[in-house]
């Protein structure tokens, strides 16, 4: 298309340059005509008036016989010689102008010959007129000069020349005016070739600037799609020995700056070693070979990562010469995803046959209905919970619900109709009988699977034969269970009312005893009155305790927003008598407000203080101090995720005697003590309350002590 443009440029401006020569010739040739016109009129006219000069003096010529017969023969001799040398004179003239005469007759060299005729016979003339007796010639000379008549002859020349003249400026203004309508029309062909050229041209380089703009957008709609695909490409001209590389396959070979001067150099020297070789006798026959080659190789980048590069080449001949072109791709991200799809292949074979080892384990097996083409699958396990080998028959829902039990097919045909809508999250149990007639429990779950214009329902069969036994056992231990709850229930019931009151009698009876003093107890009777006493109040404080981690076990879980600053005050406010009493300190900090079961929490803090007052050194004034803190990251992994941004940490820590950390879980079990009970007054329940409460909050308690140093009980509970 260029080439075109260019060719239409060149006929354009020799069209032009031959218009404007021809014009420029017709102008020179109309100003040469005009000044030869010019020329030739003035020599014509020149002419004309010479011969009328001479016209003018033949006719004096001739009249002189008849104007000067009077006069005397000297003075006619005298007008004669005047005459003659005046005509003379102008025949000189005239001899000087005779080639501009347009007539092509010799009317020059006729006037001289008549005219020396004619002057001759007037010599005659003159010479007779002048002597006797010559009046008898002087008729016949007469009559010879009219017959010459020069005068006519001279007037009949100017006359003729000056039609010659004016046939001559016809003939030139004819000419001027072609050479006029000549260029005119060339001028006005010029302007219209000009305006036509000019759309022409215009369109071609409308076609042009078209198709450089499709060329670039093709060029780079080509870079991108080379760089989408991961390919570049290089060209080598022989004829030029010109060699280009594409920008990217300068990024392929790990160049950033694409205006570097390509060379075999460049392409090689990215070659791994082993690799250059093998392309460059691809390279060395692809000269030879008119058919493409391939081949593959790795390229090193400069911060020595390797891509694996497939390259194509082969020779194209056009208008250019003969061309190599080299094609090379980037399969680095093939070859991995070969080699991953490879992999994958090899781990969906095996999660395929542990798929089928865990189905067979799990006693699992699976319905599929295809809904678009209606195909029904069994899996492997699900044949063998039926009784059969896999595939040993087309798998049909019909031949599933044949083998479910009458009271369950209505079940079992519904969570197999792909037609109908079932809870997922809801389950079923249905029995089956297999070949071999064994009732089987089957638990049912059903998904519906979309994969574009595929649906597939999946229900899922599991084999929960045992644990429907362990359900049916584990139903008649939950009527066992409420059985001995009802049992313990009516126990609470005697323990606080029937069990208290015979304690209470004792109680009584014995500081009634102690009050008579007439009964005069010796000392031996009033130790065994007090060992009673002592032995009846651990009793009634052992029931106690026993109501209380009753009440805590089975006491509604009803959770308020509880100020703990408030319920502690209530604590110390119950407890400072036996604060007073044991000379103890009990320092508490700013708690917060959080959701807590009250009456729980308040039993919590006060088991922990009375222990702590409890156990004090008798030497040593007891101090508590109960305090939060954050939890460590250790303490928040004994918690979900859901709870571990909010947890409250307390901790009770005394200076008392302490104990064996090893003992730190056993003492929360219901009636563990680490001392005796002449050391120290309980019921070994306090604790097992205490973790109770902890649990029932969704908590967890531990302790720490070193013996002789105090202990410090701790306990973490959701906020």
């Amino acid at each position: 298309m260029l080439n075109r443009s260019k060719k239409l440029q060149v006929s354009s401006f020799l069209t032009t340059l031959v218009v404007i020569l021809i014009v420029l010739v017709l102008g020179f040739l109309q100003h040469i005509t005009l000044k030869k016109e010019r020329d030739q009129t003035v020599k014509s006219q020149q002419l004309i008036q010479e011969l009328s000069h001479l016209v003018a003096e033949f006719e004096k010529l001739e009249g002189l016989p008849y104007e000067y017969e009077g006069d005397s023969y000297s003075q006619v001799v005298d007008q004669y010689v005047s005459t003659i040398t005046t005509i003379q004179f102008y025949f000189s003239h005239l001899a000087t102008s005779k080639k501009a005469t347009l007539l092509r007759d010799p009317y020059f060299d006729s006037l001289q010959i008549r005219s020396a005729a004619y002057l001759e016979e007037y010599q005659n003339l003159m010479a007779l007129s002048f002597e006797p007796n010559a009046e008898a010639d002087l008729p016949t000379l007469y009559s010879n000069l009219e017959e010459l008549s020069v005068s006519s002859f001279i007037s009949n020349w100017s006359r003729l020349e000056g039609e010659a003249l004016s046939e001559e400026r016809a003939r030139f203004t004819l000419f001027y005016d072609i050479c006029l309508w000549v260029s005119i029309l060339l001028l006005l062909y010029l302007v219209i070739f000009h305006i036509l050229h000019s759309r022409k041209v215009t369109k071609e380089f409308d076609d042009c600037d078209k198709a450089i703009l499709q060329n670039r957008i093709t060029s780079e709609v080509f870079e991108h799609i080379e760089k989408m695909a991961g390919m570049g490409h290089a060209y080598y001209n022989f004829k030029e020995k010109n060699l280009v590389f594409s920008i990217n396959l300068y990024r392929i070979l790990g160049y950033s700056d694409t205006g570097a001067s390509p060379s075999f150099k460049t392409y090689l020297g990215r070659i791994f070693p082993q690799d250059r070789e093998q392309v460059l006798s691809t390279l060395k026959s692809l000269t030879l070979i008119k058919n493409a080659l391939e081949t593959s190789a790795r390229v090193v980048l400069p911060d020595g990562t390797i891509k694996n590069v497939r390259m194509l080449g082969f020779i194209r001949n056009d208008e250019r010469g003969r061309i190599a072109v080299f094609v090379t791709k980037d399969v680095t991200a093939e070859i991995s995803s070969q080699e991953k799809l490879q992999e994958l292949n090899a781990s969906l074979s095996l999660q395929n046959r542990l798929f089928k080892h865990v189905e067979s384990v799990a006693s699992i097996g699976y319905y599929s209905h295809f809904i678009d083409t209606g195909r029904q699958v069994f899996s492997d396990n699900l044949f063998r919970l039926l009784g059969f080998a896999p595939d040993s028959f087309t798998p049909s829902r019909n031949i599933l619900l044949s083998h479910v039990l009458e009271e369950d097919k209505e079940v079992a045909g519904a969570w197999t109709d792909p037609d109908l809508d079932y809870d997922r999250s809801l389950k079923e149990t249905i029995r089956v009988q297999d070949r071999y007639d064994t009732i089987k429990y089957l638990s049912l779950s059903r998904e519906f699977f979309e994969d574009g214009a595929m649906r597939v329902l999946v229900v899922t069969l599991k084999d929960v034969s045992v644990e429907a036994s362990i359900n049916r056992d584990l139903e008649n231990k939950n009527k066992e269970l409420f059985r001995s709850n009802a049992e313990l229930e009516s126990f609470n019931h005697i323990a606080s009312h029937d069990l208290q009151e015979p304690i209470r009698k004792i109680l009584t009876l014995i500081s009634m005893l102690k009050s008579q003093s007439e009964l005069k107890l010796t000392e031996k009777t009033e130790d065994y009155l007090s060992r009673i006493k002592r032995s009846a109040s651990r009793m009634q404080l052992l029931i106690l305790d026993l109501l209380k981690f009753s009440r805590v076990s089975h006491e509604e879980k009803e959770f308020k927003l509880t100020n703990l600053n408030n319920l502690m005050a209530a604590v110390l406010d119950e407890l400072s008598l036996k604060i007073e009493e044991n000379g103890a300190e009990v320092n508490a900090t700013i708690l917060p407000e959080v959701s807590v079961i009250p009456s729980q929490m308040r039993q919590l803090f006060t088991n922990l203080i009375e222990n702590a007052l409890k156990f004090g050194k008798p030497d040593q004034k007891t101090i508590v101090d109960i305090y939060t803190e954050e939890p460590t990251e250790q303490e928040k992994a004994l918690f979900a995720n859901d709870y571990t941004s909010n947890l409250l940490k307390i901790t009770v820590q005394d200076n008392g005697i302490g104990f064996d950390p090893a003992h730190a879980e056993r003492i929360f079990i219901i009636f563990n003590r680490l001392h005796d009970k002449q050391f120290s007054e309980g019921s070994g329940i306090g604790l097992a309350i205490c973790k109770k409460v902890v649990e029932n909050h969704g908590g967890v308690i531990f302790a720490d002590a070193i013996p002789g140093d105090g202990s410090k009980f701790t306990f973490i509970i959701p906020a």
